[in-house]
């Protein structure tokens, strides 16, 4: 009996590594070699995203600021308030705001990502601040002049006297100025290739 034990013993070990033999011939080495590459490589990268991502990103999205407004300081083509009461620093602020608000409007991407509105929402935000600020500053320097509504109105002669004046030293009449002032001036300058 010990006989057909062994020999049932042997046939199956051998039927078990005829299996294996078979199994190993149909083994493509390179793809389990090239699935475990996959899985290691996948698995060093979520140990980097955390750490390194944000780094590459912020220095590639500086690196295209910047040319950015290198590109839109050269072009230098712009929707500028002016008031006389500007100090430059605010003008050059203003300025640069303005420009890279158009920068943005211009390449649309404002639309591509929410970051990018809400970035352009802020701008656009602290130009109009930055504007009401110079009006504010405009119309406080205003009101100290002092008002001429409380005073008598000249009589005709009077008033012919301040007409004839303003032409001699060509001063434009009230309603003339107002209708040629406006707010907006676009300031372009040739560019030099």
């Amino acid at each position: 009996m010990r006989k057909i034990n062994f020999k049932k013993a042997v046939t199956q070990k051998f039927r078990e590594y005829d299996q294996k033999l078979e199994a190993l011939t149909n083994f493509n080495v390179f793809e389990a070699f090239e699935k475990e590459v996959k899985a290691k490589v996948l698995t060093e990268i979520k140990k980097f995203l955390p750490t390194h991502i944000p780094n590459a990103i912020e220095n590639y999205v500086r690196l295209c600021l910047n040319t950015s407004v290198l590109e839109v300081m050269k072009t230098n083509q712009i929707n500028l308030y002016t008031q006389s009461s500007t100090s430059t620093d605010d003008l050059s602020n203003m300025d640069l705001k303005i420009k890279l608000l158009n920068r943005t409007h211009s390449n649309k991407s404002n639309e591509t990502h929410t970051t990018h509105q809400q970035l352009y929402d802020t701008l656009y935000e602290s130009i109009t601040i930055d504007q009401d600020a110079l009006d504010a500053q405009a119309t406080q320097s205003s009101f100290h002049k002092g008002s001429h509504d409380n005073q008598d109105h000249p009589n005709d002669r009077e008033g012919e006297n301040k007409k004839k004046r303003r032409k001699d030293f060509g001063e434009p009449s009230s309603r003339s100025s107002r209708q040629n002032r406006s707010p907006i001036v676009i300031v372009e300058e040739a560019t030099h290739a």
